[in-house]
């Protein structure tokens, strides 16, 4: 292989991986899911878990119909 064909296929590698831009992930980070909890319009809120806080858990209201296959 020449030179010249050896250094345009590195260049070629090198721009599909910088194409490639961010890699996929498993979850989202956290930032991201918390970024807008202080927004006074969110529909979401979010509450460190522990021993004090489980209780409050039990009270939950039910969301809908449970429906197990």
């Amino acid at each position: 292989m020449g030179k010249l064909t050896r250094h345009t296929l590195l260049i070629a590698i090198a721009i599909a991986f910088a194409a490639c831009g961010t890699l996929p992930r498993g979850a989202a980070i956290q930032a991201e899911i918390t970024k807008g909890v202080n927004q006074p319009e969110a529909d979401f809120a979010v509450y460190p878990v522990s021993k004090a806080f489980l209780p409050s858990l039990a009270t939950w209201p039910d969301t809908g119909e449970r429906h197990y296959s």
